[in-house]
C-alpha cells in the first residue's frame, strides 16, 4: 500500500460566495493495482508540484503511479476515488478529524474488510449509478444520434451486471464501453467517488469479455 497526504476542505460562504476552505489533512493509503490482483504494474511515478505533474520515482512517498493503458489508468482512478470517499464517510463532517472508534484503512485485508462492512452503502451506489446512467443513455450520443429503446434498455442491463458483459455479445459490449466513457466525462467528483467502485468492476467485465473472444477467435 502507498500513502499520501489528502487534504479535507469545507465549503463556507465568504464575501457573498461560496468557496472551498481548508480544514486540516489526513493520511489515507491506497493499493496498486497489482496488490488486486490485476497484473500490471505503473509505467511512471508523477507528483504534483505547485498543481504540475513533476516525474517521480516509486521511492517518492507522495508520488502517484501511472499506467500507459488508459483503460487501466480509468480502474485505478476509480479505486483511488473509492478510497478517498471510504476515507471522507470516517471523518467528522466539516473537520479532518475521524469518527470515534474508526480509522483509515492501511492494508488491502483491512480495506476490503471496511468495503464489505458498508453494503447498504454500496448497493444504494450502485442504484444510483444505474438510474444516472439510464437517464444519460436517452440523451443524444456524441455524434448527436439518438440510441433506440431497445440499445437504451440493452446498455441499461449490462450496467446494472457486470457478470452479463463478461459473456455478452462482443459489439454491445463495445457499445456500453463507449457509453461509459462518455458517461464518466459528466460525473461531478462525488459522483465519481460514489459510482468508481462499480464501473471499475464494468470495465474489468468490458476487458474480460475482449480477452474470451480473442481466445475464441484464436481456435478457429
Amino acid at each position: 500500500m502507498r500513502q499520501f497526504n489528502m487534504e479535507v476542505s469545507t465549503k463556507k460562504e465568504i464575501d457573498g460566495k461560496n468557496q472551498y476552505v481548508p480544514v486540516g489533512s489526513v493520511i489515507v493509503y491506497y493499493p496498486l493495482l497489482s496488490e488486486l490482483g490485476i497484473g500490471v504494474s505503473p509505467a511512471k511515478y508523477f507528483k504534483m508540484v505547485e498543481g504540475k505533474e513533476v516525474e517521480a520515482t516509486e521511492a517518492d512517498a507522495d508520488a502517484f503511479p501511472s499506467y500507459s493503458d488508459e483503460r487501466v489508468q480509468y480502474v485505478f482512478d476509480s479505486v483511488l476515488a473509492s478510497v478517498k470517499a471510504q476515507a471522507r464517510n470516517r471523518l467528522v463532517s466539516n473537520t479532518a478529524t475521524l469518527k470515534e472508534g474508526l480509522s483509515i484503512a492501511s492494508t488491502v485485508e483491512e480495506l476490503l474488510e471496511s468495503g464489505s462492512n458498508n453494503k447498504g452503502e454500496a448497493l444504494a451506489n450502485i442504484r444510483e449509478a444505474g438510474k444516472a446512467f439510464a437517464a444519460f443513455v436517452k440523451l443524444p450520443n456524441k455524434e448527436g444520434k439518438a440510441r433506440s429503446e431497445k440499445l437504451q434498455s440493452v446498455l441499461v442491463s449490462f450496467f446494472s451486471s457486470p457478470k452479463s458483459v463478461i459473456t455478452g455479445d462482443s459489439k454491445m459490449v463495445g457499445r456500453l464501453e463507449k457509453a461509459i466513457s462518455s458517461f464518466v466525462d459528466t460525473l461531478n467528483d462525488e459522483q465519481a467517488s460514489k459510482y468508481g467502485r462499480h464501473l471499475a468492476k464494468l470495465l474489468e467485465a468490458v476487458e474480460l469479455n475482449k480477452s474470451l473472444n480473442e481466445d475464441d477467435d484464436s481456435d478457429d
